[in-house]
């Protein structure tokens, strides 16, 4: 990483040109005694421009793109003013650095996290990440779908969420068109960009809770019945049989169970 400095003074007379300067132009050291709104290779991009807001009193951290040695690069611009009594400039220094590789680095790392979101959010399960505080850091959309909530806006977790870390709750909850949902949610502790958070995932158990009342009302219905059934498997072996069964044959469940 390239990094130099040049000094302006109030009337913008470039005073300083570190050598490393170099790098970004050539012959710096002629740059020295010059006014910068007269030299070309500052007009030609931002950096006239950020000198020219720390002369006016303003620290500048901006990023700019140029094109060096026929490559685009990205610098980093980093100005501090000087300023006397009144407040007004005497000096101003700002340093210029090649970050091309960092900023390289930080658009793979973000392409890297968007890419992982838009997985997560594919999931069914809900995905739910809050600080130590319980105000929601992250939510996917199933977990946005079960409970109403919204990634990033320091929402607090519901209360009905807010289990200890390592242990699992079932709960029913109001879903969408005025029906109930069954939702299985567990909690564990995590780092989120290597901070101390929590994760909740929720899974949405709805259909299999609704399956086992439909079999236990069919099986009220079996049971209840005056005519005698008995359940076989595929190889005609029983495996249940109701008490209307046992009444007509005088088998008991565990005499006619696997039994022919």
């Amino acid at each position: 990483m390239e990094t130099g400095i040049i000094e302006i003074n109030k009337d913008l007379i470039l005073e300083y040109v570190d050598p490393a300067v170099q790098y970004y132009f050539n012959t710096p050291e002629k740059l020295i005694g010059k006014k910068i709104t007269e030299i070309p290779e500052f007009g030609k991009c931002d950096i006239l421009s950020a000198i020219e807001k720390v002369a006016q009193g303003k620290p500048i951290l901006q990023r700019i793109r140029r094109n060096i040695e026929g490559k685009n690069r990205t610098l980093l611009l980093e100005g501090e003013p000087l300023l006397d009594t009144e407040g007004k400039v005497q000096r101003a220094a700002i340093i210029i650095q090649d970050i091309t590789k960092l900023d390289e680095k930080y658009n793979l790392l973000t392409q890297t996290k968007n890419n992982f979101i838009r997985f997560i959010d594919y999931l069914g399960t809900g995905i739910i990440v809050t600080d130590p505080d319980r105000h929601i850091l992250f939510s996917n959309n199933a977990a946005q779908h079960m409970v109403q909530t919204k990634s990033g806006d320091l929402q607090i977790l519901p209360e009905e969420l807010n289990i200890k870390p390592g242990t699992r709750k079932e709960m029913l909850l109001p879903g969408s068109h005025n029906k109930q949902q069954y939702i299985e949610v567990e909690a564990r502790e995590i780092k989120w960009y290597r901070e101390p958070s929590f994760l909740f995932t929720l899974r949405d158990i709805t259909p299999v809770r609704l399956a086992e009342q439909q079999n236990s009302i069919l099986l009220a219905a079996i049971q209840s019945t005056a005519n005698a059934i008995a359940i076989t498997n595929h190889v005609m072996t029983i495996d249940w049989v109701n008490p209307a069964f046992t009444k007509l044959t005088g088998w008991k469940m565990a005499e006619a169970v696997n039994s022919k």
